[in-house]
């Protein structure tokens, strides 16, 4: 489609918009101004998440079980020769077993540790692509929980609280870049402060340069005053790596944290810390191995009456933009469930697919790039305010408000794709160009999360994923556009139906003859 100055302004207003609401929610800081719709997105969408959740946790426990059965190939050919009633038996009683042994070890962790805690399950998982890590759980205000509560399970410190719904709460995960928490090394009691590295093992700065440290060696959390956000005492991990100190005045060591971030269900947060300092007895006695590890405008009515075309084309032109608030708004909300509480728990090698991208993309396609930039701005704030979102408010915003821009510039004069090469070509620039652009506003703002993740690989991975998705969503995003659009008032005289969106015909539910196309023009038909 042809760029115009008026579209032009109007993403740049969006685009400030986005940096605004960004600035106004950095500042803000522990007291922002947007906290309050944050309370209310998790409020909303909380229940939604956690009804998804609840539905898809026995498909999502069968990808899981056969994933993890690859290469144990004799045990595969055992259970095809068993009775397939037999097996989903045991494999729900497996599930079972699992969940009991989990709470029994949070349990443990917590009567070691004196922690008191409120049990929760993981009901929505970020995506990758916003070098954060965050889930919600299924416990909120209404439970005692509160922002800055630590959060753990029965392997040690899963992360803290940020942001508390009325039935469902954020997490921040103690691998996020983000995330510092101050340790005490078992044994010798050196202090430090662990910084997450994402898909990394976590970066450790002891304040003693010349503390002897060993592979293997042990930390745990220092505590903070009145245990908010820490309560003392939680393992975090063990020493895989030492680096040079060169003399500096810290020593830094790289720590595997003992929780396995991808494959948490049962949490607990801690509710009321310990009246003492458990110091490293929460500890088990062996180090246990850390797990392995995205409307039609009608044709022109009689030259005598114009007042009746412009009164029918005016109605016609507030039909059609409440049909697509109202699409785009139902498109974009399913999307974005979809893809914490369905796609994300799939835990995928690197990005999470991004259903949200691609729904913003398809009406992108249809409506021009104004209506793609007007829908990526909407799709980007849900995003950042609904859980499990903990960046600042208008960074995915500004991020989808720019590649629905562009991507509605590529919208066919005809409006119909001639091929389906270009929306491919057009979905693999946005899942790369998205994910980068993300990035360097975070750089912009001082957000240097990008900087410790594998790029190459959550880029290559996000390319790859929505690409195998492009086929099945973008169509039908589109032809359910299209249908939205259509205009039960542009009925000409012969009863078929047709019509002009954004200057261009677009024949929905039949065809107008060229005659009266001719005609319609030549009697001055107002284009939308």
């Amino acid at each position: 489609m042809r760029d115009t100055r008026e579209s032009r302004l109007l993403l740049v207003l969006l685009i400030a918009i986005a940096f605004a609401l960004i600035t106004v929610d950095i500042r803000g800081g522990e007291q922002s101004p947007l906290d309050g719709p944050r309370q209310a997105a998790a409020s909303a969408f909380g229940p939604v998440e956690k009804g998804v959740a609840s539905a898809v946790d026995p498909v999502g426990n069968a990808i899981s079980a056969v994933r993890d059965s690859g290469g144990r190939h004799s045990t595969i050919s055992r259970l095809e020769r068993e009775n397939a009633e037999l097996k989903q038996q045991l494999g729900s009683k497996d599930v079972t077993r699992n969940k009991a042994r989990e709470l029994d070890q949070l349990l443990k962790t917590a009567g070691a540790g004196q922690y008191a805690i409120k049990g929760a399950q993981i009901i929505a998982i970020g995506a990758a692509q916003g070098f954060s890590w965050t889930v919600t759980i299924d416990a909120g205000s209404a439970d005692g929980v509160v922002r800055d509560q630590t959060v753990i399970n029965g392997e040690g410190l899963v992360g803290r609280v940020t942001t508390v719904g009325s039935s469902t709460a954020t997490v921040l995960l103690a691998n996020d870049p983000d995330f510092t928490v101050g340790t005490r090394m078992e044994g010798s009691m050196e202090l430090g402060f662990a910084t997450g590295q994402g898909d990394r093992p976590m970066r450790v700065q002891l304040l003693n340069g010349k503390a002897k440290v060993r592979k293997g060696d042990r930390m745990v959390t220092f505590g903070s005053q009145a245990g908010k956000p820490f309560v003392p005492g939680v393992p975090v991990g063990k020493v895989v790596a030492i680096d040079p100190s060169a003399g500096s005045l810290t020593r830094t060591v790289q720590v595997e944290p003992f929780v396995g971030f991808s494959r948490l269900d049962i949490v607990g947060v801690v509710v009321e810390g310990p009246r003492t300092d458990p110091r490293d007895s929460v500890l088990p006695a062996k180090p246990t191995p850390s797990p392995t590890a995205a409307k039609a405008t009608p044709p022109g009515a009689e030259a005598g009456r114009p007042h009746l075309r412009c009164a029918l084309q005016h109605h016609q032109e507030l039909t059609m933009r409440l049909n697509r608030i109202l699409l785009s708004t139902a498109l974009v909300v399913v999307a974005m469930v979809v893809q914490v509480s369905v796609l994300a728990r799939l835990h995928l090698p690197g990005a999470v697919p991004d259903l949200l991208l691609l729904t913003v993309l398809g009406l992108a396609l249809t409506y021009g790039h104004v209506g793609g930039a007007l829908v990526g701005f909407g799709a980007g704030l849900l995003a950042d305010l609904a859980p499990p979102a903990d960046h600042a408010v208008g960074r995915y915003a500004l991020v989808l408000c720019v590649i629905g821009y562009l991507a509605g510039l590529a919208k066919p004069e005809t409006g119909q794709l001639r091929t389906a090469a270009m929306p491919m070509l057009v979905v693999v620039a946005a899942a790369i160009g998205g994910t980068l652009l993300y990035a360097g506003v975070g750089a912009l703002v001082g957000d240097t999360a990008g900087a410790h993740v594998g790029l190459a690989k959550l880029l290559f991975t996000a390319a790859v994923y929505d690409l195998l998705l492009a086929p099945f969503i973008v169509p039908l995003v589109m032809a359910v556009a299209r249908r939205f659009d259509s205009d039960p008032l542009a009925e000409d005289a012969s009863g078929a139906y047709g019509g002009r969106v954004g200057g261009q015909r677009a024949s929905l539910l039949g065809r107008v003859g060229r005659g009266s196309r001719i005609g319609s023009v030549a009697k001055g038909g107002r284009r939308l």
